[in-house]
């Protein structure tokens, strides 16, 4: 793995207006931090994006904003754009180098000069709130993802969208170690592909670029789900949402339909030669609760609302098949 580190600017090159993702790089040459003041004073709105180079939303939405609005915005930006070698290639990360997503938690990752460099600099300059945002690789719809359920992160939530996520695992995301010392949020605003999802980005950073101080809002209208378990394909093993390939995991090719909806007992999600790992925050496998084998098909014996499911098979294999969710309120 190489020595991450992070370079610091206080002013935006002009050639980042134009430019595509996958293009970043010869820019900035890496993970990249930037200062940009505002027209008021204050506390800056501390923005993540690309800390997975698949995921665009968060960078052409802040684009748009430049091209419309020049770089000085509403209020001071503290701006982290993160994976720009992986966003060079169009990978959630390189194969040689971490999830940048995974990182800021205990861990082998943890002495990396970036994480503490940008910390110590998040830190230093007191952001009025976070937000990292992210996209999916299967169909969801926007939402939230919390890992405290504090007032101020609702109200946050609930100007982006009425369904939020509360998870507890990973405990190694950029937004949960911001939690420690401001409002943090994730948010993921959709498929990496879609439009719509450039245009949530957009419009929730216009929000959050005008808001003085963080309001109390009723949050009786948010709908909440907590994160409880994560579908994990076993190491070594072959994946294929395409039944006409041979693989040790053969999901049907639409699995993704299921997110944020009830699967009902009887149905078949695909096939499989094994048993995939179904984990919760302590890593003890409910295969065996929620699903059966028969002949191979792989059914659903106990229904379950899921979450980020995905049928990309690369997505899957360098992270999680999806989650397995509850209600909460």
């Amino acid at each position: 793995m190489e020595n991450l580190t992070v370079n610091f600017f206080e002013k935006i090159p002009d050639q980042i207006l134009t430019c595509l993702p996958n293009e970043l790089y010869r820019l900035l040459q890496g993970p990249a931090l930037f200062f940009l003041p505002g027209k008021k004073s204050g506390p800056p709105l501390f923005i993540s994006t690309l800390i997975h180079g698949n995921e665009p939303s968060g960078f052409l939405a802040l684009q748009r904003l430049w091209q419309e609005e020049g770089f000085i915005l509403d209020r001071p930006l503290l701006l982290f754009l993160g994976n720009i070698r992986a966003a060079q290639i169009n990978e959630r990360y390189l194969a040689d180098g971490p999830d940048f997503n995974r990182i800021w938690g205990e861990g082998p990752c943890a002495s990396l000069p970036l994480v503490s460099d940008v910390i110590t600099k998040i830190q230093k300059y007191k952001p009025i709130f976070a937000v990292d945002l992210h996209n999916t690789s299967g169909l969801n719809p926007p939402y939230s993802a919390l890992s405290v359920l504090r007032p101020l992160e609702l109200s946050l939530a609930q100007a982006f969208s009425l369904i939020a996520v509360h998870y507890s695992e990973p405990n190694t995301t950029l937004s949960h170690k911001l939690t420690s010392f401001c409002p943090s949020i994730a948010v993921e605003c959709g498929k990496n592909t879609d439009p719509l999802s450039h245009q949530k980005a957009y419009q929730f950073i216009k929000i959050c670029l005008k808001i003085d101080q963080l309001s109390l809002l009723p949050n009786s209208s948010l709908q909440i789900y907590e994160s409880l378990m994560r579908i994990y394909i076993p190491p070594g093993s072959s994946l294929s949402f395409n039944p006409a390939h041979s693989a040790n995991f053969n999901f049907i090719s639409d699995l993704d339909k299921f997110n944020f909806k009830d699967v009902p007992v009887g149905t078949i999600i695909g096939k499989c030669e094994k048993k995939f790992l179904l984990l919760d925050d302590n890593k003890k496998d409910h295969f065996d609760y929620y699903f059966k084998l028969i002949k191979n098909e792989i059914m659903v014996i106990k229904n379950f609302i899921p979450s980020l499911l995905t049928i990309n098979p690369e997505s899957a294999l360098q992270d999680c098949l999806g989650y397995i969710m509850t209600q909460k309120f």
